[in-house]
């Protein structure tokens, strides 16, 4: 029969390449199956005693204290031993429970870490700062191979978690706001959280339902500066998961289902970038090399449309960039493509205006906008040759993000230089 456990219980718990630890559970996490209502997994969250760190584990991975208490207590590491002390006086109920963030602190103080010999360091779990090195090298890995595979399939679970770290981040910005401190959550509870995070696959469903995209970048907002480095690294780390869920869920909005695959380079962001200024919010990965950073121009000249073909246009009626407007070639400069070969000319030149019109609004040169403008229908087309009702789709929600784009962040964007394959 397999053991059971309970929130504030005495146990063992143990992390890869570390010996066995004495810990307290602070939290239960259970999964049940819809249809079934049983329950199908069991995440524990354990504080480790005499340590200011915490994990998340399977019930593999705790035992009970009192039965296993000669079996791990017999160590000649002096921390170790420390932290048993320690344990036994919480297990004796002579120290409360609620206390275990201060006598941590207590033990961790400057002055007993300078007594620590290397040999002692390296037996114990590692420090914050290493965690989240290996989580960021973990991330990276990730995002390079487009692995984000969940390991709970279970929309509504996965829910559930969110969440839950949602509410949790959430109640760290308030508290930071109003200057309150709960000793309760520390940057390496947080740490603990954003590695639930990645562990999830993001769905454009799943975070229609909740908050947690706004959450972690308020997060980064207010700790990119922050005087402390382990909040300073959380929201970086926070910042760059959440420009791949971004991303990510830009693709499946349009409808793409094939794999992006980012060179890791793409990832390396300074303190002050973010999200709004990559070129294109609502495009996936492909689409924005494509219709905003177009491959430069090969040196031999290329063919112009024909005065003629110009003149077909109607006569402009209004202001000076919308009169400019109606002088936009609506051929394809990469390819013979005629209005012959369009589906819908007329909704072409529709879209031609209204894209052109938007981007000299925002200060580009009536030969940029009238070069991206091609380039831009011209990949709308392809997704539907038709002209019908995905088209006009695709063409929306690119009028919303062409809105956003001058040419300040798109030159910005240039320089940036994104690789994207």
């Amino acid at each position: 029969m397999r053991k059971t456990f309970a929130k504030d219980q005495m146990v063992w718990a143990k992390i890869r390449g570390y010996p066995w630890w004495p810990s307290i559970i602070s939290e239960i996490e259970e999964v049940e199956d819809e249809d079934t209502g049983k329950i199908t997994q069991r995440q524990f969250f354990v504080n480790f005693i005499g340590e200011n760190s915490s994990s998340i584990l399977p019930i593999t991975s705790i035992c009970d204290y009192k039965e296993n208490y000669d079996i791990y207590s017999s160590s000649k590491n002096k921390y170790l031993l420390k932290s048993i002390e320690v344990a036994n006086a919480f297990f004796r109920g002579k120290t409360p429970i609620e206390s275990l963030s201060k006598v941590n602190s207590d033990i961790n103080q400057p002055a007993f870490h300078r007594k620590r010999k290397d040999s002692a360091i390296k037996a114990e779990p590692n420090d914050l700062s290493t965690e989240l090195k290996s989580i960021e090298k973990s991330l990276d890995l990730k995002i390079s191979e487009n692995n984000f595979d969940s390991k709970d399939d279970n929309l509504s679970s996965l829910l559930n978690k969110i969440m839950k770290i949602e509410k949790v981040i959430s109640g760290f910005l308030y508290l930071n706001s109003h200057a309150t401190k709960n000793e309760s959550m520390t940057a390496q509870n947080l740490y603990i959280y954003f590695q639930m995070l990645l562990e999830i696959e993001p769905t454009l469903s799943l975070l229609k339902s909740c908050d947690i995209l706004k959450s972690v970048k308020l997060f980064k907002e207010e700790f990119i500066d922050n005087s402390d480095p382990s909040l300073r690294n959380l929201a970086k780390l926070g910042h760059k998961l959440y420009l791949y869920w971004k991303r990510k869920i830009i693709g499946e909005r349009l409808g793409i289902s094939e794999k992006i695959k980012v060179p890791r380079k793409e990832y390396k962001f300074s303190d002050n970038s973010s999200f709004e200024s990559l070129p294109n919010k609502e495009m996936k990965k492909e689409e924005i090399k494509e219709a905003i950073v177009p491959a430069p121009k090969p040196k031999a000249e290329e063919k112009q449309p024909a005065p003629e073909e110009i003149a077909q246009l109607p006569q402009p009626k209004s202001t000076k960039i919308e009169q400019e407007v109606y002088d936009v070639p609506v051929l394809s400069n990469h390819g013979s493509s005629t209005d012959d070969s369009v589906a819908n000319p007329d909704l072409r030149k529709l879209a031609c205006r209204k894209i052109i019109k938007i981007l000299m609004q925002n200060r580009f040169e009536r030969n940029k906008a009238e070069e991206l403008t091609l380039i831009i229908e011209n990949n709308l087309r392809k997704k539907d040759p038709s002209m019908k009702s995905q088209y006009r789709r695709f063409f929306k929600m690119m009028i919303k993000d062409i809105r956003n784009l001058n040419r300040e962040n798109y030159d910005k964007s240039n320089n940036q230089s994104l690789d994207i394959q």
